[in-house]
């Protein structure tokens, strides 16, 4: 199995900061185009949701339409406040 770290354009994505107000910046593999190219428009096997709490409201838009439409044909996990992604996308609706 091959882990990839996905975001919008690959540049870094800021992550959360410490008590000391340090930053682990995180610098995606593929955008979500670019994992669609490798994948021939498959879905990904595994897809896990995190958290993104400095999200703008048309980024959520963009991440919940991918999830929708590619990631929900594999498993989908989300890890923390990733679960409100996921029912975002309509995927829980009615469990």
């Amino acid at each position: 199995m091959r882990v990839v770290r996905l975001a919008l354009g690959r540049f870094p994505q800021c992550g959360p900061q410490s008590g000391e107000g340090e930053r682990l910046d995180l610098v995606p593999d593929l955008s979500f185009a670019q994992l669609g190219q490798r994948l021939s428009g498959s879905a990904p096997d595994v897809t896990v949701v995190p958290a993104m709490p400095d999200s703008d409201a048309s980024d959520r838009a963009m991440v919940t339409s991918w999830i929708k439409d590619t990631a929900s044909d594999g498993l989908l996990l989300s890890v923390c406040a990733g679960a409100q992604l996921v029912a975002e996308t309509g995927l829980l609706d009615g469990r």
